[in-house]
């Protein structure tokens, strides 16, 4: 064997041992990153599919029923990036904790909701935790994972998000058209 075959055999069982000691990645972790990401997705597309339900049922009008769909998507996008930062700050699993708190409470809240006005304070409240949990979820992602499953992660990260949006809008109408569109 040639000096330059044996050092690349080397270098190769060198390489061949380290990814062996690599810390198995925590996928369990990414599935209940995906699971948080779901929940947010989906429920700005399930609510707007039920938007003429809602409004028969709490008789809203045209233009609050706009809000329903819109006040939510706004603070979720305007909170994004300072609840990234607090995740920074004080922790993203306790950041995504508290989101995923927050936005269940506006879930529940929203499904009680007999008026209009108290359904734009639980889409409020669920664009605050919507904005807790989506950037703790990439974050976390991104800190987590390395080497070649890290690419596999963020793909995952991004099919649960499209499929999500996907899924949402049939979901909605199967839900509207059987069970109500408070769940």
């Amino acid at each position: 064997m040639t000096g330059s075959a044996s050092m690349d055999l080397k270098k190769g069982s060198q390489k061949n041992r380290q990814e062996s000691q690599e810390a198995a990645p925590p996928w369990r972790a990414l599935w209940v990153l995906a699971l948080g990401l779901a929940m947010i997705v989906l429920d700005s597309s399930i609510v707007n599919v039920s938007i003429p339900s809602i409004i028969a049922a709490i008789h809203i009008n045209l233009a609050q029923a706009q809000w329903v769909t819109a006040l939510y998507s706004i603070v979720l996008a305007a909170l994004l990036l300072p609840s990234g930062r607090l995740g920074d700050m004080i922790g993203r699993k306790r950041i995504l904790q508290v989101g995923t708190v927050i936005f269940v409470l506006g879930s529940v809240f929203a499904a009680s909701a007999s008026s209009g006005t108290l359904l734009l304070l639980a889409r409020f409240v669920q664009g605050i935790g919507g904005s807790l949990v989506m950037p703790s979820t990439l974050s976390t992602v991104s800190a987590t994972f390395r080497g070649r499953h890290r690419a596999t992660a963020f793909g995952i990260w991004g099919a649960v998000m499209s499929s999500a949006a996907a899924v949402g809008p049939f979901l909605g109408g199967v839900f509207t058209s059987t069970i109500g569109w408070r769940w």
